[in-house]
């Protein structure tokens, strides 16, 4: 099976690998996959040039867009702040938060300091927060109330009155140098000692609008709002103008609008969507991968020339089948809407077809009786009917795999009256009978899966035409069958796929899961699908991670001996701001991990010192070198903002699981630095991890 290249850098493949680390061998758990980035809140980091998003789960987790894909900086949001509000200062190039509890945050160079202090608003009682530039205060307006801080303490300010406070727009204005505020078609400004009622050309009555710079034309930019309006306006100070615009977003509440320096970025935090307004178009610049809904009973394959996991059907759990029957998987779920779908079906059959390089999709059924005979190829992006010469009649419950000499073969299944002993072969373009010398007995429900390995379906169990349960493993080389004489027969297993972890291919029902070695099965302890509802779970082989999951539609999970894990440690060293050091996402496998130094120095050269091992060494002044058993020293540039980003992708490789390497950031900055050269981060402590 062929397994996607990653990128690799100049030392984690070659270097690691022959690292001296120590392989854990803990127990295995399933671990959900993160499948849905949790965002609520959003600011526009103008110095790092990235989309930064909170979630409001219970991780508070936080994670950064770069235009292409979502990825987390873990470990940087105590748990104990649950964020209201966040807005961008451009003053000092930080995001300030608002915390439900109103404390105040402010996230600089990857690093979040808190505070409270004054007349502090109630909790939970602050709904819009804006930052103005020209008094370098962070506005916040209630239900009802406003309040100002003035990066020591609140004010309160309530006595200024605000009835008119829900549901409103609220942002800078940089051209008035005031913070503007929108509420049900009223315009009013905020200049430090007034509310004024300004006048002008008014945008539509509406509420929930998004409202913010467009730095291209030095303009606020409102948005949407309800009801449904799919208006752009534009502020120049004082008016309103609406302006003509293509490719709009649609009807959008809540949109959380950002000046991101070229135009304006807004996100959707209802559809996880992403648009950008450059000039007089919005563009979609991200679309959030749709969630597939519960359901039980869904058939998986992988697409070896696509590097996804396809699968197809399932009902919710009472026959009722949901309509979005078509499903893409890697690494989360991704979009997929063909312009052609297969009749609605559960307990399809899927396989890969090398003849065809296409996933190929047969049978199943419909509300519990309407059983399916039809024969579709998937290319990627749509179903393609196929229109066979001949083919095995509608059924559920077959043994469906590649067959080792090609395409793919078909053997046993079940409809409303009989259970079916035929077996069938697709040549790419037609069923054909199969006839070998010796069969297995006709079954149905039989867990089975393709063993690249040793080149054989593995078929075990299934049940009989009275529905008793048959005990017995056959094993199909593509010409012949093979009855196993086991000692171990596993009994009514729920799932079966192949594990490239083991490289054996695996049944298992809630509790049990036994793997087979080619000649018998073994047990795997706490390999089970861990599901209380057997049925619902189900075993597939993405061969690009070579990793099996367990699908309970829409949970995903994997098995997990060690998490990845980062560390902090050490104390940065620098005569002002310290520098920081910080990582993005978790250095786990098949992972585009990265470290992050960020410095007050600007466009400085930045170096990244890695090791194996961490050590606490007195450089003098307070400095302290925190790495030991160097592998080496990575420079990168620092942009204006002082970013310096170090790409270190960790490979899909088994060998790295447990492995140690430390890290700690240089900056060269004189003017800064009490070793008259350098500015120092604290340590980083990375473990390889699932």
């Amino acid at each position: 099976m062929p397994i996607r290249p990653r990128p690799t850098c100049p030392w984690p493949t070659r270097v690691l690998i022959s690292a001296l680390f120590v392989s854990a061998a803990s127990a295995q758990t399933w671990t959900p996959f993160a499948t849905v980035v949790p965002a609520e809140l959003s600011a526009w980091d103008l110095a790092r040039d990235r989309l930064l998003v909170v979630g409001t789960d219970t991780a508070q987790r936080i994670h950064e867009w770069d235009g292409s894909q979502f990825r987390e900086r873990p470990g940087e949001l105590a748990p104990q702040r649950t964020l209201a509000q966040m807005v961008y200062d451009p003053t000092q190039r930080r995001v300030l938060a608002v915390s439900t509890d109103s404390w105040v945050g402010s996230w600089s160079r990857g690093q979040w300091t808190w505070a409270k202090s004054g007349a502090a608003p109630a909790n939970n009682a602050v709904r819009a927060i804006a930052y103005d530039q020209a008094r370098q205060r962070l506005v916040a307006i209630g239900t009802p109330g406003m309040w100002e801080w003035d990066g020591t303490r609140w004010w309160d300010l309530s006595s200024f009155g605000n009835g008119w406070v829900a549901s409103t727009a609220f942002a800078f204005d940089p051209i008035s140098q005031r913070c503007i505020l929108y509420a049900q078609g009223a315009t009013r400004s905020w200049d430090g000692f007034a509310w004024t009622q300004l006048t002008g050309a008014t945008a539509a009555n509406r509420a929930d609008a998004g409202l913010a710079l467009d730095a291209s034309r030095q303009q606020l930019v409102l948005y949407g709002g309800s009801p449904t309006n799919t208006d752009t306006w534009t502020w120049n100070g004082t008016a309103w103008s609406q302006i003509p615009t293509t490719s709009d977003p649609g009807p959008v509440t809540d949109g959380q609008m950002h000046d991101d320096g070229v135009g304006v970025t807004m996100f959707v935090p209802a559809t996880g969507r992403i648009w950008q307004l450059r000039g007089s178009a919005w563009t979609l610049a991200r679309s959030a991968p749709r969630l597939p809904s519960y359901r039980t009973n869904t058939a998986f394959a992988y697409d070896q020339v696509r590097d996804v996991l396809v699968g197809f059907g399932g009902d919710n759990g009472g026959l009722n089948v949901p309509p979005d029957q078509t499903m893409l998987f890697d690494r989360g779920w991704l979009d997929c809407d063909p312009a052609t779908n297969p009749p609605l079906r559960h307990s399809a059959h899927l396989a890969w077809s090398d003849l065809n390089q296409q996933v190929l999709l047969f049978g199943g059924v419909y509300q519990g009786t309407i059983h399916r005979g039809d024969t579709w190829l998937w290319d990627g992006t749509d179903w393609q009917q196929q229109q066979p010469s001949q083919s095995p009649s509608p059924r559920q419950g077959a043994v469906m795999a590649r067959d080792p000499l090609g395409g793919v073969m078909l053997f046993g299944g079940a409809d409303n009256t009989t259970t079916f002993g035929d077996q069938w072969r697709w040549n790419g373009t037609t069923w054909t009978p199969v006839t070998p010398a010796t069969m297995p007995a006709a079954r149905t429900r039989t867990m089975h899966a393709y063993d690249p390995t040793r080149g054989q379906v593995v078929v075990q169990g299934g049940l009989n035409s009275s529905l008793q349960p048959i005990a017995e493993t056959w094993t199909w080389d593509g010409a012949a069958w093979t009855l196993q004489a086991v000692t171990v027969q596993p009994a009514q297993m729920r799932t079966a796929a192949f594990r490239p972890e083991t490289n054996r291919v695996v049944v298992a029902d809630t509790n049990t899961a036994y793997e087979w070695n080619g000649s018998d099965w073994l047990s795997s302890s706490g390999l089970g699908t861990g599901v209380g509802q057997p049925q619902q779970a189900r075993y597939a082989t993405h061969f690009g991670m070579q990793r099996t999951l367990n699908f309970s539609v829409p949970t995903v999970r994997r098995l997990q001996a060690i998490a990845a894990q980062v560390d902090a440690y050490g104390s940065p060293c620098s005569i002002g701001p310290t520098p920081a050091l910080a990582p993005i996402a978790t250095p786990a496998f098949d992972t585009d991990f990265a470290l992050e130094v960020a410095s007050a120095s600007g466009a400085a050269p930045t170096f990244l010192v890695l090791g194996l091992a961490a050590q606490n060494v007195d450089l003098g002044n307070g400095c302290r070198a925190l790495i030991a058993l160097d592998l080496g020293v990575l420079f990168a540039p620092a942009n204006t903002g002082g970013i310096a980003r170090f790409a270190l992708p960790i490979p899909n490789d088994p060998g790295l699981l447990g492995v140690q390497f430390t890290a700690q950031g240089a900056v060269l900055d004189p003017a800064a630095s009490p070793l008259g050269s350098f500015v120092l981060t604290a340590g980083r402590r990375m473990f390889v991890g699932e």
